[in-house]
């Protein structure tokens, strides 16, 4: 990232974050990093420069900017049920009208495209703040007169309208290059940052996901209290064994950051520390990040890029970067003389075998997912099961799976039946499972729902369902 400052050896010197504040940001990329910052498009070499107290300590500053001191610490949690809802509940943390997809980029850092995938994880952040300072860049008219020669060039340049494709081409390129937003408030310190992807059907529920991960990420920064830490041993340790956690820390001395989470003695140093190399932490104030377009000449060149922004450019973005779970498109089943049948390519077995104490053939229900993009929708998927006996006819609008679930069992003839239909987020089945035991009532693993219909009926043995989840 290019700037504009001659000097950081000037006495006093100049405050740090100050180099950032005006910089475009991209606001799909990580939330709140210096790395996601993309151009100083202000010349401050040319502003009129004062000096502000911070913390007991002189600096140089713009006038145009304001500084205030806000040593302390704070916790800020974010959680989805789902990878969507998570998204959501991210790019809602900042004050930033639209219902845009922000910091998408940040999802794949912290979970990964595999984890983001599976349906049956949860999502969850805790995020831990040492705050030093806030820096905000209020709007004024003097602002246009600071900006670089080749932004100013680049915004000034774009066509009076953006109506025909060639004219959207160039606001395109020019959002594509320059970004859409400027920093005008943030935090200054040093963060940590805990994020897991949890697996909902095997971490323990006695706690809500959310409070599970706050204790685990206060356990290991040291801290959590010893009656808390005794009290919540089991949930904290099925939470281990059912996540996979990212540990990172910003800001501070990066030997110490790298032992951030080995206890509170470490954790305590590293804070101490952050004063040496503190960073952008967080987005603050009422406005955090301000639209290019406030800086046009006009306020009607502004709007039409905004809404430029706003209706082709950010949807656009939003759509390309979106993540989904995996969902099923096809069920097929299997049958052997033993546990081990040929499996066909691609499909999955469930272990739980449909003639369970019954005797009969080894039979097994398989599933094939695909994937899922914002720019990707998969032609064809299980929408809905139905289990049917005997002589039953199809429901209208599914095929039956030619294969007796009882076979060699005896008992009713038992055939499941599937319909498939074009990709709906809410008709989707993300996953199924085969549950059983020896009573009627199997609860159905958390998220989903039980089809009924007992796939052993007549025969003995287990009862044996299909559980799954929309």
């Amino acid at each position: 990232m290019s700037d504009f400052f001659v000097t950081e050896t000037d006495t006093p010197r100049i405050l740090p974050g100050v180099s950032l504040t005006g910089s475009t940001y991209d606001v799909f990329g990580d939330d709140a990093t210096n790395d996601s910052a993309i151009f100083q498009i202000f010349d401050w070499s040319k502003a009129e420069w004062g000096t502000t107290e911070i913390n007991g300590t002189e600096y140089r500053i713009p006038k145009l900017m304001n500084a205030e001191g806000v040593a302390g610490s704070e916790y800020v949690s974010i959680y989805g049920n789902t990878v969507e809802e998570y998204q959501q509940s991210l790019a809602a943390s900042v004050a930033v009208s639209g219902s845009n997809m922000f910091f998408s980029g940040s999802l794949e850092t912290q979970f990964g495209s595999s984890s983001m995938r599976r349906s049956e994880n949860a999502f969850s952040r805790v995020e831990q703040v040492v705050k030093l300072w806030s820096i905000g860049l209020p709007p004024s008219k003097k602002l246009r007169e600071l900006l670089s020669g080749s932004f100013l060039e680049a915004l000034d340049g774009l066509p009076a309208a953006a109506s025909t494709s060639e004219e959207q081409a160039e606001y395109k390129g020019f959002l594509d290059t320059w970004g859409a937003f400027y920093l005008s408030g943030m935090l200054i310190g040093g963060k940590t940052l805990f994020t897991s992807s949890v697996n909902k059907l095997t971490v323990d529920r006695t706690l809500s996901i959310s409070v599970t991960a706050d204790l685990s990420y206060k356990s290991v920064t040291g801290q959590i209290s010893n009656e808390d830490k005794i009290k919540y041993a089991s949930q904290l340790s099925q939470f281990a064994s059912s996540s996979n956690t990212v540990k990172n820390a910003f800001g501070g001395n990066p030997a110490l950051a790298s032992r951030v989470f080995d206890g509170r003695v470490q954790y305590d140093e590293w804070s101490a520390s952050v004063a040496q190399n503190p960073v952008i932490v967080r987005f603050d104030g009422t406005r955090p990040l301000t639209g290019v377009w406030t800086l046009c000449s006009t306020p009607e060149r502004g709007k039409i890029l905004e809404s430029y922004f706003d209706d082709k450019w950010a949807p656009a973005r939003s759509l390309e970067l979106s993540h989904f779970p995996d969902v099923v498109d096809d069920l097929t089943v299997v049958v052997g003389n033993d546990d081990q049948p040929h499996v066909p390519d691609g499909y999955t077995k469930d272990d739980y075998d449909l003639n369970r104490h019954a005797g009969g053939k080894f039979i097994y229900l398989c599933w094939h997912k695909v994937p899922v993009s914002g720019l990707r929708k998969p032609e064809r998927v299980l929408q809905a099961m139905q289990v049917i006996y005997n002589g039953d006819k199809v429901p209208d609008g599914y095929s039956k799976i030619n294969v007796d679930l009882n076979q060699g069992a005896g008992g009713d003839d038992v055939f499941l039946c599937m319909k498939q239909g074009e990709y709906g987020t809410d008709e989707n089945i993300l996953d199924v499972r085969v549950i059983g035991g020896n009573d009627s009532f199997v609860p159905a693993p958390y998220g989903y729902k039980t089809l009924p219909g007992d796939l052993n009926k007549g025969a003995g043995g287990d009862y044996v369902y299909i559980a799954y989840a929309n």
